[in-house]
């Protein structure tokens, strides 16, 4: 018997890791993701409730002022739209044997987490590429700045009922940017 390699004992340690991840997935993340998932979407739903749309205060004016040039939205909506297949593929492949496999059917649940499966495996690397760009054409405008601080003790205006200046990005978004 040869001795292993330090390469031989590091595929074993990813497999261990691995199947840890399977069985603590399969046991817990189905269904304690599940509850999160649907309290996070309860909260927004009451705090939309509560609150209200968050629009501007005066009547619109018709003028349009461009916020971002032409490459930044393309960046922006790379990440987005790679996010969203990612977001809406993991959840079905996490989720769908417990909530979806009982509602479709086995033949159309199998259809459809093939599809999101290859659509999983394809969005991936769109995604790296994509956020790759985004943090790179958004990263100086992201770093923090004095205001912040204001920003956040009066929680963007939510916590009064009066809008605090930020410039181009607040810190809120600043904050979900890192």
């Amino acid at each position: 018997m040869t001795p292993k390699g330090p390469l031989d004992l590091l595929v074993e340690v990813a497999a261990l890791l691995a199947e840890a991840w399977r069985q603590t997935r399969n046991q817990w993340s189905g269904a304690c993701g599940g509850a999160v998932l649907l309290l996070v979407l309860r909260a927004m739903g009451l705090f939309y409730w509560r609150r209200g749309s968050m629009g501007g205060d005066g009547p619109d004016t018709g003028r349009m002022i461009e916020r971002f040039t032409a490459f930044e939205r393309a960046a922006h909506w790379g990440v987005a739209i790679s996010f969203v297949v990612l977001a809406v593929s993991g959840v079905v492949m996490a989720f769908g044997k417990t909530f979806l496999l009982p509602i479709i059917g086995s033949t159309l649940f199998g259809w459809l987490a093939y599809a999101l499966k290859t659509a999983h495996n394809f969005a991936g690397p769109l995604f790296v590429v994509a956020l790759l760009v985004f943090v790179v054409t958004y990263l100086r405008d992201n770093l923090p700045r004095r205001g912040d601080l204001q920003w956040l003790a009066k929680g963007g205006g939510m916590l009064g009922r009066t809008e605090v200046p930020s410039h181009r990005f607040n810190a809120g978004e600043k904050i979900v940017f890192w």
